[in-house]
């Protein structure tokens, strides 16, 4: 009997010592794997810089090779609008380029405020900025960044921007974009089924009447439902 426990014993802390070398081989063929593959995308990275300095006008000027170029960055984990030192842009002026299409959106947006309300549609915008080497692409990058900023600019529905205070509320975004999808209007009913939460008709009545308040939707009391629109 005590011999079979012995055996026992031995079988068990082999098995254990099998299974820690089994553990222990995993972890160093899933290190070598991430070498080969940060080794992998250090050299493409080097690549895409290569190709980005013998592009460079291309880049800058092209806004479909420029938005082909962005998106292989983006895929390797590149940012080229991450900063505005560094390679990115010391080689293209990316950097520069998407700060100049910001300033010229704020620019457009105040300028209209009074005749949109702070709601303009893309091709619109594009049409008074005047610059063919301006993309919708690019100018939803811009956006993205000025959003990143806190600076209350975003896109409402891929076609639309909406530049509004910091404290414009996300009830508020909400009711531009349902009203947007609407052809323009939309009533309190219609947006608080949209809204998750809390007491949604009083969301969306406060919501509305802050929009109304701030200038930035007009009412429309002859429709079935009192309807807002932008």
């Amino acid at each position: 009997m005590h011999r079979r426990r012995g055996v026992g014993v031995k079988a068990v802390k082999k098995k254990a010592q099998e299974k820690e070398s089994y553990a222990s081989k995993a972890a160093e063929m899933e290190a070598t794997e991430a070498a080969h593959v940060g080794a992998f995308l250090a050299t493409f990275r080097r690549s895409l810089e290569a190709f980005a300095a013998k592009h460079k006008r291309g880049i800058r000027e092209d806004p479909v090779f420029r938005r082909q170029f962005t998106a292989m960055c983006y895929e390797t984990g590149v940012d080229p609008l991450r900063s505005s030192k560094g390679f990115w842009a010391d080689a293209l002026g990316v950097g520069d380029f998407y700060y100049e299409v910001g300033v010229k959106v704020v620019e457009c947006c105040a300028a209209t405020r009074g005749e949109n309300g702070g709601l303009i549609a893309l091709d619109d915008l594009l049409d008074r900025v005047g610059d063919d080497a301006i993309s919708r692409d690019d100018v939803k990058r811009a956006v993205a960044k000025l959003a990143a900023l806190g600076d209350g600019f975003r896109v409402i529905n891929g076609d639309a921007i909406l530049s509004a205070p910091a404290e414009f509320s996300d009830d508020a975004a909400r009711a531009v974009e349902v009203a947007a999808a609407r052809g323009g209007g939309v009533d309190a009913a219609a947006l608080a089924a949209g809204l998750r939460g809390g007491d949604a008709d009083a969301r969306a009545g406060g919501a509305l009447r802050g929009l109304v308040d701030g200038g930035f939707a007009w009412v429309d009391d002859q429709a079935p439902a009192r309807a807002y629109y932008f």
